[in-house]
């Protein structure tokens, strides 16, 4: 949840590719400890981005761990469908957003700082 004096963050994710996860990944830990954990950040996948955000991924552990210090991850319905993805597909507290470009957009013009990564 983001009231306005929260430091924001949106990242924008679209790989499914190990070595772009990774260095997401340690992004956002670098990030998380640069402000102390006081900031909020939302990754928002779309394309190849929502694989890893899959029930079925390597990566589920490092998610949760992130989602316990709130960093939360979003999925774009629209990539979803063209993919044959359903909300059963993914991870536990993955919210689904109807345009994973839109959000972006929506977050950005709602004063969240920008990263793309992947």
């Amino acid at each position: 949840m983001r009231n306005e004096n929260t430091k924001s963050v949106i990242v924008d994710f679209n790989s499914n590719k190990d070595v772009n996860i990774n260095k997401l990944f340690r992004h956002i830990k670098n990030i998380l400890e640069y402000f102390n954990n006081e900031i909020l950040i939302v990754v928002a996948a779309y394309g190849d981005g929502i694989d890893f955000l899959n029930v079925r991924s390597e990566h589920i552990a490092e998610i949760n761990s992130l989602m316990v210090n709130k960093v939360e991850f979003k999925a774009c319905n629209n990539s979803m469908v063209s993919k044959g993805v359903t909300k059963a597909d993914l991870i536990n507290d993955v919210e689904v957003v109807p345009s994973g470009l839109g959000y972006i957009i929506e977050m950005q013009l709602n004063d969240f700082a920008y990263i793309k990564e992947g």
